[in-house]
């Protein structure tokens, strides 16, 4: 859906450089194309938005816990605590929060999510990167001490 939706964007683009008069350049070797104001915005815009699309979809975040890390949706915001071993102690992912944090009119891209270490071991600041929304997060062994709160 992604590729189609880019693909037609770039036709429309094309479409629209070609439909105004001042567009194209006769003499091609020294500028190919001047785009108005509106078309080069779109560009940018448009450029963001790709940038975005190839970000990572998730990410592992290093606790101070050498076996603990914490997984990261960059989508989404949901997030898992993941334990590895490198003899018979168990290995396991632990769900830390599976609430989509994004709602359906709003974008999910990838990167759109950041989490940030704090001086507590334990806990994370986790970020909206694109409305500014805050939530603490707060990693255990024990499932008791596991939580995500929303940071108003």
């Amino acid at each position: 859906m992604r590729k189609i939706l880019i693909a037609l964007i770039a036709c429309l683009i094309g479409l629209s450089c070609y439909a105004q008069e001042n567009t194209v350049v006769k003499d091609v070797e020294q500028d190919p194309l001047i785009l108005s104001p509106r078309d080069s915005m779109f560009l940018e815009y448009m450029d963001i938005y790709l940038s975005q699309l190839r970000g990572p979809r998730y990410k592992l975040y290093p606790t101070q816990n050498t076996w603990t890390f914490i997984k990261l949706d960059t989508m989404t915001g949901q997030l898992w605590q993941v334990q590895y071993s490198v003899d018979k102690s168990p290995r396991m992912e632990y769900t830390l929060d599976d609430d989509i944090k994004v709602y359906t009119w709003e974008e999910q891209i990838c990167g759109r999510f950041e989490l940030y270490e704090t001086k507590n071991m334990y806990n994370f600041i986790l970020l909206d990167t694109i409305n500014g929304k805050c939530w603490q997060v707060q990693w255990s062994i024990e499932d008791k001490n596991r939580f995500v709160i929303r940071i108003y």
